[in-house]
């Protein structure tokens, strides 16, 4: 093997490693972005129609509300983080109290 050769094939594993290194960078650049998307909150879930009310208190203050289900309640309580409620018993709180189906 002469001096040519070599020489050739050095610039060919030069040439292939830097397009090997370049690939790696690509991938590792698509598989951040795809892996920092933001989740859809918690918010946005669907509850469905199921309905089993429960009873909530407001954790700043006295009032009741009436939530469709469990899911409602925890999606309510994520849309409004600074109008907290706390489940207070199962099936409608009576009286009064407007019900939350979604």
């Amino acid at each position: 093997m002469n001096m040519y050769n070599i020489a050739n094939i050095n610039k060919k594993s030069h040439t292939l490693n830097l397009w090997s290194n370049i690939l790696s960078l690509v991938s590792a650049i698509i598989a951040s972005s795809a892996s920092s998307k933001k989740q859809a909150p918690a918010c946005s879930r669907a509850c469905g129609e199921k309905y089993e009310p429960i009873c909530a208190k407001a954790k700043k203050g006295n009032k009741l509300l009436t939530f469709g289900n469990d899911c409602v309640l925890g999606r309510f309580n994520c849309e409004h983080p600074d109008e907290q409620y706390d489940f207070e018993s199962k099936g409608e709180c009576g009286g009064n109290v407007s019900v939350r189906l979604s």
